[in-house]
């Protein structure tokens, strides 16, 4: 069993988290702050290799009442570039509210607004590579 990488896309910056190898423990990565998307898949590829991963898991920011939304549009197209260049498992987690609870578990215990911004992205990537994990985990096998 490999480590499943989350995905907290943003326009600018992107936050992370892994899993341990038994899929059992989400511990954020450092948030990656990029230019081009082009740029953003090799430092995810290079992420991919050094940590053994096997599945990745993208958070969609879909709206309360279960619509697209124009950053989950976004998300989509990332998800397809993704899935051109990078031959593993990917999957999409509704990951309603997961920012505005990261911001609320962190408050402000950062004073700079871009530390701030980087810790609420870590986090929601944690939580969304939690819930992933826990609802795979209650899943029965198939097959």
């Amino acid at each position: 069993m490999g480590r499943v990488l989350s995905i907290d896309f943003g326009k600018a910056r992107v936050g992370l988290a892994i899993s341990d190898e038994t899929q059992t423990i989400a511990q954020g990565l450092p948030t990656i702050n990029y230019k081009s998307e082009k740029e953003l898949i090799a430092r995810i590829r290079k992420i991919i290799e050094e940590q053994g991963v096997s599945e990745i898991v993208i958070g969609n920011p879909i709206s309360l009442s279960g619509k697209q939304t124009k950053r989950s549009s976004e998300v989509l197209l990332f998800l397809a570039k993704l899935k051109k260049t990078i031959p593993l498992p990917i999957r999409l987690l509704d990951e309603r509210l997961t920012s505005q609870l990261s911001m609320r578990i962190l408050g402000t215990v950062y004073s700079k607004v871009s530390r701030q911004k980087e810790a609420i992205d870590k986090l929601a990537a944690t939580i969304i590579l939690k819930d992933y994990l826990t609802t795979k985990k209650n899943q029965p096998e198939t097959g």
